[in-house]
């Protein structure tokens, strides 16, 4: 039972995606945010240590990323944008600043709304 509770947790730790026709897996405490462009979308990851931030290219709709992520601590924060909780140090209307020092967009629309699930996810972590 142990191992099976262990091996879920580690699942959940994790996303894997198709760059260039190969599947790669990413530790979701790595992945800063993801960008939408066009079809693609963009995922920033910045490994613990590293001073640099790199992105890979994916073929998804970040509707569909929404939907794998939100209840794994990510949080469509713009349009365009889904960022990781985890990451974000400061959550404002004017933008969310995350751990790196990038500053991403709020939606204005839905902030009031945002923050109460960042707040709350935050709670719980």
């Amino acid at each position: 039972m142990r191992d099976a509770i262990e091996k879920l947790q580690q699942t959940r730790e994790t996303i894997t995606v198709t760059v260039s026709g190969e599947p790669i897996t990413l530790q979701l405490r790595d992945v800063l945010y993801i960008e939408a462009q066009a079809h693609n979308a963009l995922i920033y990851i910045q490994r613990q240590g590293d001073a640099q931030s790199q992105h890979l290219r994916i073929y998804a709709s970040l509707k569909s990323l929404d939907a794998e992520l939100s209840s794994r601590g990510f949080l469509r924060i713009q349009k365009s944008f889904l960022a990781n909780m985890r990451r974000i140090r400061r959550f404002q209307s004017t933008g969310a600043e995350l751990d790196n020092g990038t500053v991403l967009p709020v939606s204005p629309k839905t902030y009031t709304q945002q923050k109460s699930q960042y707040l709350l996810w935050k709670g719980r972590h």
